[in-house]
């Protein structure tokens, strides 16, 4: 039993998403409208089961590296806080160490990270701003 999964890995029994929907204010890309909705399912109790046998291959032709996908990935998660009432502690704590991992990427790895890194700060200034 779990309370996400990758949607593109899943298989639901019609009777239990028909009124369900995706949220298409998380852009384009749709990062996180998967776990978005997940929690949807689950606050109004349907429960996902995974199969031991599941396998999911996900592309990697998403560039994750770039200020753009910054900046959603700090307002989508915001949405999903808000939305879903979660911890906003956590949220910042998560936000912090997710800035952090992505700086460390570009000075250790990957020079293209801090293009990502200085979209979450940018993501950052959105949500100030907005509140």
């Amino acid at each position: 039993m779990a309370d996400w999964v990758f949607t593109t890995i899943c298989i639901y029994k019609f009777d239990d998403i028909k009124n369900f929907k995706f949220d298409e204010s998380f852009g384009v890309y749709s990062y996180l409208e998967d776990l978005d909705f997940s929690l949807n399912l689950k606050n109004k109790g349907k429960v996902i089961y995974i199969s031991s046998d599941s396998k999911f291959i996900h592309p990697e032709n998403i560039d994750r590296s770039s200020f753009k996908f910054g900046v959603t990935e700090i307002v989508n998660r915001s949405k999903i806080v808000n939305k879903h009432k979660l911890s906003k502690k956590l949220f910042f704590i998560g936000v912090f160490l997710r800035f952090i991992m992505s700086f460390c990427k570009c000075l250790l790895f990957n020079k293209k990270y801090f293009l990502r890194s200085m979209g979450n700060i940018y993501g950052i200034f959105i949500l100030y701003k907005n509140i």
